[in-house]
């Protein structure tokens, strides 16, 4: 039986800038989940790098979201 090595393509993805009153909520966002257990739970759901990862594109979707 042949060994069959498999190749994972990985792609960048390109997004927009944040306008400066998305970065201001972003940063207001995070100033608010800082002070409270959200980080550590995502941490503790999917290990130290997918969490931060994770903490981060949730505060920045919702900040485009609210901005």
């Amino acid at each position: 039986m042949q060994s069959i090595n498999k190749v994972m393509l990985i792609t960048e993805i390109t997004e927009r800038k944040l306008t400066k009153a998305e970065y201001k909520k972003r940063e207001s966002l995070k100033d608010k989940y800082d002070k409270t257990d959200m980080k550590k739970n995502f941490i503790k759901q999917y290990g130290q790098r997918e969490g931060e990862q994770a903490y981060f594109a949730t505060i920045t979707k919702q900040a485009k979201k609210e901005a």
